[in-house]
């Protein structure tokens, strides 16, 4: 929830894959209010119905703005935009329950920018049966699957997901799945200690500075998320707010000062990876997400991993930053193509699906009215 991704990316298809090209990003954050209310909203603060719909407007109207901004940059002068992919801000995810709760209006969206807006790419999945997410390794597969060697893709957000890609393997063969947080506890931990002066470990200071607990460590290590087998996704609702209570509470026991404390946390991140993937044998890790930018995370990845080669979404023509954006402009493109992209061996649905909803462009206004050859 620290700002509104937005990415311009040129499709096509090809006679083995799809062309997908990155022709501008930009994050916006939310306003301040709104960034706190989905904060609040996320931890399961008891919200009155009026109040949720509030919310979803609102984020509807944020992102909406965000994306006319982007269509206001040069980049997008000459571009025929054929629609725009929107996944929302979650603030609740229970798989077990069949539930994904993205807030950000479709219809808000279409009607201030005049096109249309495909939206909701959970829903479908979750109702085959799988876990809703991750749904990025429909991208990650076209981007980095490489015909000679294991390919890992990481995705730091606020919780790290990865996609593994074996040699010369197509979609039936990708699996995926959520290996716990990322950079979600880090933040929590930083704006909690920091009294909200702080929204995130910058440049991993407060990790290099500290040093992790080998004993809270290990007890983290043992909560039932990590041992549990893939397919699995998991978000706020177990490593949110109050998580982040329970963390600082045994910080408290364990007397760690605040900089080992989020060391500690950092830590937890890389090793809960490195379990996840401990038997894969991966021979490359492409790292993508805000958490590229944390040193010490990275670091600590470099050694977890010291016999593969590690290496960022940079490599392959992607900014880190934008990877998530760039991802549901291709589901939404797969969604108008007709293309299945949820993949059950991401998210164990029981067949692959077309995933999103269709929200049309206004008749009077969309500058996007036809669909063409050469769109974006």
């Amino acid at each position: 929830m620290d700002g509104i991704d937005a990415a311009l990316v040129r499709l096509r298809a090809e006679p083995a894959t799809i062309g997908i090209t990155t022709l501008d990003f930009i994050t916006v954050p939310y306003p301040s209010d709104l960034g706190g209310r989905l904060r609040r909203a996320a931890a399961g603060e008891p919200l009155p119905a009026v109040e949720l719909g509030w919310l979803h407007a609102a984020v509807g109207e944020a992102f909406a703005t965000a994306a006319l901004e982007l269509l206001g940059r040069p980049a997008a002068a000459q571009a025929q935009v054929e629609a725009i992919g929107s996944h929302g801000q979650t603030v609740a995810h229970d798989p077990g329950r069949g539930v994904s709760v993205q807030l950000g209006s479709a219809a808000v969206i279409a009607e201030r920018t005049g096109l249309p807006v495909v939206s909701d790419f959970r829903a479908r999945d979750l109702a085959a049966g799988g876990q809703g997410a991750p749904l990025v390794p429909f991208l990650d597969q076209l981007l980095f699957a490489d015909p000679a060697r294991r390919v890992a893709a990481l995705n730091l957000g606020g919780i790290a997901n990865v996609t593994l890609l074996e040699p010369s393997a197509g979609l039936d063969h990708v699996r995926a799945f959520d290996t716990g947080p990322a950079n979600m506890v880090i933040d929590g931990l930083v704006r909690r200690l920091s009294g909200g002066r702080e929204t995130c470990d910058r440049d991993g200071a407060r990790a290099r500075r500290g040093r992790p607990a080998p004993a809270l460590l290990a007890q983290l290590l043992e909560h039932p998320y990590f041992a549990r087998r893939p397919p699995k996704s998991t978000g706020a609702d177990t490593f949110g707010e109050a998580y982040v209570d329970e963390l600082l509470a045994a910080g408290a026991r364990y007397r760690l000062g605040e900089d080992d404390l989020v060391a500690t946390a950092t830590q937890l991140t890389v090793e809960s990876i490195a379990l996840a993937l401990a038997d894969a044998k991966i021979e490359r890790l492409v790292v993508a997400g805000g958490g590229v930018h944390n040193p010490a995370l990275m670091r600590g990845l470099g050694e977890a991993f010291a016999g593969a080669e590690v290496c960022t979404s940079d490599r392959f023509g992607v900014n880190p930053d934008a990877k998530e954006a760039v991802a549901f402009a291709v589901l939404a493109w797969a969604h108008l193509e007709g293309r299945a992209a949820g993949l059950p061996g991401a998210t164990g649905a029981r067949h692959p699906t077309v995933l999103g909803s269709l929200v049309p462009a206004s008749a009077l206004s969309s500058p996007a009215s036809s669909r063409g050859p050469g769109t974006v």
